[in-house]
């Protein structure tokens, strides 16, 4: 099984949790990385487990950017299969939120392969933020 899949207990553990969360941040500065990573904290400190930052392909799995790349290929440039259900399983199958780029860019495809998952949608201007 290639390093990005979960084992077997991961998936079934997943499965009984799916309709869990799914987080997206936008925003208009620097400062969203900030407020994306606090909301990761937040959640793990609430219980959720695996949450999937934009760090977590660069810093705990670099092949997951392999998957990220084909997926933007598939949404932008008209290459290869879009993802379903099937492939985001794949990639964040083991996760039961995510949160932050790259997935935030991924929020109608990643809402329509979940439809059952909550969502948090942070918009805020970064000076009124800041203050």
């Amino acid at each position: 099984m290639p390093s990005h899949c979960p084992d077997e207990s991961a998936r079934a553990r997943v499965k009984q949790d799916r309709d869990r969360l799914y987080v997206s941040t936008i925003h208009r500065s620097s400062f969203r990385i900030l407020t994306a990573v606090a909301i990761k904290k937040a959640l793990l400190k609430l219980g959720y487990s695996d949450v999937y930052h934009g760090y977590t392909a660069a810093t705990e799995n670099p092949r997951d950017c392999e998957m990220w790349l084909d997926a933007m290929a598939a949404k932008w440039d008209g290459v290869g299969k879009p993802f379903g259900r099937t492939e985001w399983d794949q990639l964040l199958g083991h996760c039961q939120a995510v949160t932050d780029i790259p997935a935030a860019v991924f929020a109608k495809e990643l809402i329509e392969a979940y439809p059952e998952a909550k969502v948090i949608l942070t918009n805020r201007n970064a000076e009124e933020w800041h203050r």
